[in-house]
């Protein structure tokens, strides 16, 4: 998945989950951990992968299960000091969002759902091994405008506008949690008893 692809799948689970739950729309803060974790583990696998080649893959110790837990309990720490208690709730849905969109993004190009990279390092994953975090995106770049002048394209650009639509709209219902809030009171009204 592209980024763009993970903050909305991720925000969608976050806002839909949160607003069942709370009955209230996502604050700025758990937005900003929503985002921040369903980037996470590509800001983690993909440099330590492609460009100084640490790890095998670029979905791998980062999209592992077992980093999970340490990455969720560092995000609870964070949480604790800052004094916002539930900031891991939030970071634990956008992380976990990651990690399912990924392995259900090969659907959209017709390939089955597959979930092995979760068991790295007991599962080795592997993916074509070019030098160099640029040199990387722009060959899946390459190969993600192919599918889009492809006739499968179409449902794609779909699926994408059907994503990108909700999260937007959700995250307006939410109240646009990351941007100012402007309010318009008396306050900003010339008195006209002076």
């Amino acid at each position: 998945m592209w980024p763009w692809e993970h903050l909305a799948f991720g925000y969608i689970l976050y806002s839909v989950a949160h607003r069942l739950a709370a009955r209230r729309g996502v604050t700025t803060p758990a937005a900003l951990a929503v985002a921040f974790a369903t980037q996470l583990p590509d800001l983690i696998d993909k440099p330590l992968a492609w460009t100084f080649e640490v790890l095998p893959s670029g979905v791998s110790l980062a999209h592992s299960m077992f980093f999970v837990p340490p990455v969720t309990l560092a995000a609870y720490l964070v949480g604790r000091v800052t004094g916002f208690k539930r900031l891991w709730i939030p970071f634990l849905v956008g992380y976990l969002s990651h990690l399912v969109g990924d392995g259900v993004s090969g659907v959209a190009y017709g390939d089955s759902p597959s979930f092995s990279f979760l068991l790295w390092p007991l599962y080795e994953t592997s993916s074509p091994s070019r030098a160099g975090l640029f040199s990387n995106f722009f060959y899946y770049l390459g190969n993600y405008m192919e599918t889009l002048a492809s006739p499968e394209g179409v449902v794609y650009i779909l699926l994408e506008l059907g994503l990108l639509g909700t999260a937007f709209l959700l995250w307006l219902w939410d109240g646009a949690p990351g941007l100012p809030r402007f309010r318009f009171g008396s306050s900003l009204l010339p008195n006209r008893n002076r």
